[in-house]
């Protein structure tokens, strides 16, 4: 073993005992369960007596105080949903990002993103980054939000930045394909798991459906998870 290796051992003993608590939350029937105790040991046995190696995992660091103070510490929490609205809309480039955190849930998000509009904050993200970085924010607004009217949202977003007007008309052409290749692999889904329900054999299930055994095999998979 590297020595670098050695004097992370700290480090490889934590890492180990974090997956020991992944495997066992994902086996846990019990969502609330807490996790169990793992009580670290290193067995040695080598050449160099004593062990030359640090077992504290703050050795590992080097600047050891800033890391007792930060592993020793609760997470830092930012709550977007008790932050004023006023108050996020000034964080600079990631105000509009930490907006629609905010109301990506809201059963329709169409009033909140004409505040946006009327306020220029997706123009002034526009002008202070590449305009790659706005259509993917407007992307992932469409797609994960819940928004009435598209076409009336992406018609007032090109009202008041109409030097984007093909980019956003290119990008809602884009979501439209997407929206219906989601949609054909969603009814492509559901016929693959009504079948298994009645076949109970995933081989006939792939043979009647034209699908490889493998993607029945990930889409059951995916539909048994959810």
């Amino acid at each position: 073993m590297a020595g670098l290796e050695r004097s992370l051992m700290p480090f490889r003993v934590f890492k180990y005992m974090c997956l020991i608590w992944d495997k066992y939350i994902k086996n846990s029937s019990d969502k609330e369960a807490k996790l169990p105790i793992i009580y670290p040991l290193i067995f040695y046995h080598g050449r160099e007596r004593p062990y030359p190696y640090s077992c504290d995992l703050l050795d590992c660091f080097d600047d050891k105080g800033l890391a007792k103070e930060i592993l020793q510490s609760p997470v830092q929490l930012i709550d977007v949903t008790r932050i004023p609205d006023e108050e996020l809309k000034n964080h600079g480039t990631a105000a509009v990002f930490e907006l629609l955190q905010k109301h990506i849930f809201e059963r329709d998000m169409q009033d909140f993103l004409r505040w946006v509009i009327k306020e220029g904050l997706f123009q002034w993200l526009r002008n202070e980054t590449d305009g790659e970085y706005l259509l993917h924010v407007l992307k992932y607004t469409i797609n994960q939000g819940e928004i009435q009217d598209v076409n009336k949202f992406l018609a007032e977003l090109t009202e008041s930045m109409p030097n984007e007007e093909e980019k956003i008309m290119t990008m809602a052409e884009q979501l439209r394909q997407q929206g219906m290749q989601q949609g054909m692999q969603q009814e492509q889904a559901r016929i693959v798991v009504n079948l298994y329900r009645t076949l109970k054999d995933e081989e006939k299930v792939a043979e009647l459906s034209g699908l490889s055994l493998e993607k029945i095999k990930i889409i059951l998979k995916e539909k048994s998870s959810h």
